[in-house]
Parts: C-alpha cells; sequence; structure tokens
C-alpha cells in the first residue's frame, strides 16, 4: 500500500552505464500519497545552498537559479495502475510539467518504496531516474 508518507533515500540517474546523483548522496525529501488521491513530493540536494535574504521573495538572480538547480517538487493527484503509479501534475517547480502525467514503475518492499521512471531527457541525454523512499514513522 503506498498511501503514507515517505522519506527520500536515495536518487540515482542512470544513462547507460553511468550513474549520478544529482541531488546528492544524501538528498532530503518528502513523498506524500494521500487516500483520497492527491499527492506531492519535494527533493532537495543534500547541501541546498540558502539565498542569503530574509525576505521570502528576495535574493539576486543567480541565488535563485542555485535555488532552483537543488530543489524540485510538485503536486496533483495519483492513481495505482499495475504495478505503475501515474502523478497527475497540477503544480510544479518545473512549469513544463503542469498538466502532464509521470508514470513511476513501484516496487515496494516492506517500508521501501522504489520508484523508477520512464526514460526522460535530462540536460540533453535520456535518462532513468531511480528514487528510493523509506516509510516514514510518527515521531514519538
Amino acid at each position: 500500500m503506498l498511501t503514507g508518507s515517505w522519506e527520500l533515500v536515495s536518487c540515482v540517474y542512470e544513462t547507460g552505464d553511468r550513474r549520478s546523483h544529482p541531488y546528492g548522496e544524501r538528498p532530503r525529501g518528502v513523498l506524500v500519497y494521500a487516500a483520497d488521491g492527491g499527492m506531492s513530493v519535494t527533493i532537495a540536494h543534500e547541501r541546498r545552498a540558502p539565498i542569503g535574504d530574509a525576505d521570502f521573495r528576495g535574493g539576486d538572480d543567480a541565488a535563485k537559479a542555485r535555488a532552483l538547480d537543488s530543489f524540485a517538487g510538485y503536486g496533483g493527484t495519483w492513481r495505482l495502475v499495475g504495478d505503475v503509479v501515474e502523478h497527475r501534475i497540477h503544480c510544479c517547480s518545473f512549469p513544463d510539467w503542469r498538466g502532464l502525467t509521470q508514470r513511476r514503475h513501484v516496487t515496494l518492499r516492506d517500508d521501501l518504496l522504489e520508484l523508477r521512471t520512464d526514460p526522460v531527457r535530462v540536460e540533453g541525454e535520456i535518462q532513468v531516474a531511480t528514487l528510493v523512499w523509506r516509510r516514514m514513522q510518527r515521531p514519538s
């Protein structure tokens, strides 16, 4: 069962025999699948640099660009079709995905959830991303 909250363990992009960690070796992230069909996901680089301005909309353009490059997030709805979860994107840090459906191939083992993308173009190359999530526990 996918419903619940998940904490990101790893994010690996693969193309051919090359592997990369675009959000670092220990990325941060949260994935939520709600029982009513809503979902959201956020992913941040492990060493995401601050913008350096207390104003929420502040900072220079270069700092804002670095912040965007080190973060991804979207929200929308989800449904499970066999071993594929479909994310229908309503809003996204990458505006071009708005209105699209992203497919993730699901492998669930105990409290670990592996989501693998269909091949996607990233920085000019066709890659497959594999993200591993651990089910979050209630704080004690």
